[in-house]
């Protein structure tokens, strides 16, 4: 009776991918989804803190919010991707935007046309979007096919008629918003739900503009993966929650009942 022992081999008992260091350059999923969200949070704060500045121009800051909002994205991508610089959330996460074709461990700073097409995509395109609804919603209430009245002089007829650029002003701006526009925000819509259908099984390009740029994010620093603690951000965001709890639940308590009975229950009257 021959016997012959197994003797397992030497891949069979390799460590779970979950604990061996990515070699192909590749970043976290959850490391990406964190330091856009970051760069959310700190783009927040600083609108919070311009809105406070401007508290007494609230017309102000109404009317010029897209471009205050573009100006700050603008000024942390000057200071950040325009320098080949992590972001504030890529600081964190230690991640930065590096040439997508290059799949080495070390990132590579963007080319000029990477670091326009970001620019365009982050900062630019969301500003003009926003604008272009503005005003078509302005354009579209201008009269456009709108008859005009019959009046008793001729002068006051022509007055009364739109001009052939207002109306044809109208009629672009509501095409643009009957048309034009719902589409164009369902196609983004889709594109960026199937971009991160494919970030999910690959890992790579978290957002539709940074496919269409052709940039990704890796790591500043290859031997340090996931280096941030996650309780400061917890505690903060525990803290905002139950603040705001208060401040909503507050007004709906009768405080001077509720004290008086306090005082009634935890210091009762001496009995004579």
């Amino acid at each position: 009776l021959k016997v012959s022992w197994f003797k397992p081999s030497s891949d069979k008992h390799e460590a779970p991918s979950s604990c061996v260091p990515m070699t192909d350059g590749r970043v976290l999923r959850v490391n990406q989804l964190d330091a856009q969200r970051l760069d959310d949070e700190v783009t927040s704060i600083l609108k919070q803190q311009l809105a406070e500045v401007t508290l007494y121009h609230s017309d102000f800051w109404e009317k010029y919010q897209p471009e205050l909002d573009a100006l700050i994205r603008g000024v942390l991508w000057r200071y950040s991707i325009g320098v080949d610089k992590p972001t504030p959330g890529g600081q964190l996460q230690n991640v930065v935007y590096s040439q997508a074709a290059h799949t080495g461990l070390r990132p590579r700073a963007l080319s000029s046309r990477q670091k326009l097409g970001t620019f365009l995509v982050h900062v630019l395109a969301p500003w003009l979007l926003k604008r272009l609804t503005d005003w078509a919603e302005a354009l579209q209430d201008l009269p456009g096919d709108a008859a005009p009245e019959p009046s008793s002089s001729s002068s006051s007829s022509s007055s009364s008629s739109p001009s052939p650029l207002r109306r044809w002003g109208s009629a672009l701006a509501r095409l643009y918003l009957r048309t034009l526009e719902p589409r164009l925000a369902k196609l983004i819509s889709v594109c960026s739900a199937l971009n991160f259908l494919l970030f999910l099984r690959n890992g790579v390009f978290s957002t539709f503009g940074d496919r269409l740029v052709g940039v990704r994010l890796v790591h500043v620093d290859p031997s340090a993966h996931r280096q941030l603690p996650m309780q400061f951000m917890n505690r903060a965001m525990i803290w905002n929650g139950l603040s705001e709890f208060l401040m909503a639940v507050t007004p709906l308590l009768n405080l001077a009942q509720i004290r008086q009975t306090l005082t009634r229950k935890l210091l009762p009257a001496r009995r004579r």
